[in-house]
């Protein structure tokens, strides 16, 4: 049973934004210390860009981790990424 299932490809994708944050953040410092290192908090001063990450992986092994920024994957890419992500493992599995 437990060989079974380490025969079975799992994947799955998912879709971040870069450069967002979602939450304000609130600050109290001293007076004359807005500049402190201690108080300032690092951000991300590009443009926002969203991504789409995919993976898969057996009971075995990983397979590939695919980043593709929005608006470069449609059916055709989409199905080219999940061949080309499944059929790395497919070897293994026979």
């Amino acid at each position: 049973m437990v060989e079974d299932w380490k025969k079975v490809i799992w994947f799955d994708e998912t879709s971040m934004w870069i450069g967002i944050n979602s939450r304000y953040q609130w600050v109290m410092r001293p007076p004359r210390e807005s500049l402190n290192s201690k108080y300032v908090k690092r951000t991300f001063k590009s443009a926002h860009v969203k991504i789409i990450v995919w993976a898969c992986f057996t009971g075995e092994r990983l397979g590939p981790l695919i980043v593709c920024n929005e608006g470069e994957v449609g059916a055709d890419e989409y199905e080219e990424i999940i061949y080309d992500g499944l059929f790395s493992l497919t070897d293994d599995l026979l």
